[in-house]
């Protein structure tokens, strides 16, 4: 019950952040243009991590997020000073595909373990 609201509640604030109008944020020289990109893997990777635990059902949950974040690349197209981006994406994909790795490997060390 915990996993599944903490899933719900991030997949909400990741959609507010997302379509949100843009802001023009400083941006730190070290991370110039990486940091979103962090921003974005890491967000995936949760909800990733999140999903599988909260739900026993992985291929629909998988394709449903996969979706969900092209999807919400394509819809920033909408928001005032948003652009989709292909870098966006592919970040969100790429942290999809993280999360889900490492959720899986602690699933599968937690079922060795019993």
């Amino acid at each position: 019950m915990i996993a599944r609201t903490t899933f719900l509640t991030l997949l909400v604030i990741v959609t507010v952040l997302a379509l949100y109008p843009h802001l023009q944020l400083p941006e730190l020289s070290a991370f110039h243009g990486y940091l979103d990109k962090i921003g974005h893997a890491l967000g995936f990777a949760t909800l990733a991590v999140l999903g599988v635990f909260a739900w026993q059902c992985r291929w629909p949950l998988i394709g449903g997020l996969v979706c969900y974040a092209v999807i919400l690349e394509l819809l920033q197209s909408f928001s005032p000073g948003r652009e989709v981006g292909v870098g966006d994406a592919l970040a969100n994909l790429f942290g999809l595909a993280i999360g889900f790795g490492l959720a899986m490997t602690v699933r599968r060390a937690k079922v060795k373990s019993t």
